[in-house]
This record gives structure tokens, sequence and C-alpha cells, in this order.
């Protein structure tokens, strides 16, 4: 199999940056709160942080998932059915919300970890649409769990798209050993995974 360099920006690709990294300095419209005892808005803030929480994550991309960039540097991501976590020091939580879910109420470093979430399907592999909550241009990060060959065997993978066709940026894989084992890798069996150049 021939290799692939994948472009790697720090712990992140460029299109994750847009929706998780760059979340602490996303701003949140504010609107006026009308009046309530403090009680009420106590309630109201409880109800904000647990509510609203989309669970779009399907099932088969839940849980963890490893990548090794062609620089040696480790990439972890970790799915839930409304989160995804990516480890290092640049990495973060970042919760799914529901379309209509108005953060004012909630605390700011929650606020900042809002995205939006909505599914697609790209050369048959059904994408996970991230996007900052008020994000309001460019693609957002896609990510979507298919199964290729790889020496015969089929290889089940995480696909990290950026641009408005999802171009193949990162490969992650359900155990880390495996991820050193298939750095630089090209798994593309039936040219589902149209990488970057």
């Amino acid at each position: 199999m021939g290799g692939v360099r994948m472009k790697h920006f720090g712990i992140f690709t460029a299109t994750l940056i847009c929706t998780v990294l760059l979340l602490a300095s996303c701003t949140s419209a504010h609107h006026k709160a009308g009046a309530s005892s403090s009680t009420t808005s106590s309630i109201k803030t409880s109800r904000a942080l647990q509510n609203p929480v989309e669970r779009i994550v399907p099932a088969n991309m839940q849980g963890n998932w490893y990548a090794v960039m062609d620089d040696g540097s480790s990439i972890k991501l970790t799915f839930t059915p409304s989160t995804m976590t990516a480890s290092g020091a640049d990495g973060g939580t970042a919760i799914f919300h529901k379309t209509g879910s108005n953060p004012s109420q909630v605390p700011a470093p929650v606020q900042k970890k809002w995205v939006r979430g909505t599914m697609t399907t790209i050369r048959h592999i059904r994408y996970l649409n991230m996007h900052a909550w008020d994000q309001t241009t460019g693609p957002g990060s896609f990510y979507g769990v298919t199964t290729e060959a790889y020496n015969g065997q089929p290889t089940t993978v995480l696909v990290e798209g950026q641009g408005t066709t999802a171009q193949t940026a990162i490969l992650y894989y359900r155990t880390a050993a495996q991820a050193r084992q298939m750095r630089g890798v090209t798994v593309d069996a039936d040219s589902r995974l149209n990488y970057q150049n």
C-alpha cells in the first residue's frame, strides 16, 4: 500500500480548530433574562446544563479512537452519545446541543464547549458534521466510521474529513497499537476516502 502524508496542525487539524480549539474564543449571544428569583434562576441554569444536550453521536462512533501523525505525535478522540473529547495539551471537550437551545443562562466556561452537529452522507459514508455553536461560515469538521481493507483484512476506521467535500485528513483506529502500526498507511479499497494532497 502507498503512503499518505496527513496534514497536522497541532493536536487538531484546521477545521477541528474551528469547532473545538477556538471554542474558547467563541462568543455567545446574551439575552436579557426576565425577572425571576435566584432559586428559579438556579433551577433554569441546572436544566440548561442538562436538557438541551443532543444525543447525536452514532453508536458505532462512540468510544475511543487513536491516530499517530507523520511527525510521531498522537491524538486520542473519545465520543459519547453527546460529547467529543480530544486528548493533549490543546484538547478539550465539545458538547453537542440541540438547535434552538439558549446558552444565555449557562456559565461561560460551559458555553464555550457547545457545538452543533448534523448527520450527512458523502461518498457512502455517514458523517457527523460538527460546527462551533455560533459558527456561521465554513464547512466544519466531519467524522464518519467505515470499514476498509488492509492486507485483505477488514479494518474499521474513523475518518476525519475537512472542507465541503470532507476530504480525508486523518484516519483513527480503535487501539493505540493499531494506530502506530498504520501510521502513514493509505487504507482505501473503494475510493470512498478522498485524501487531501
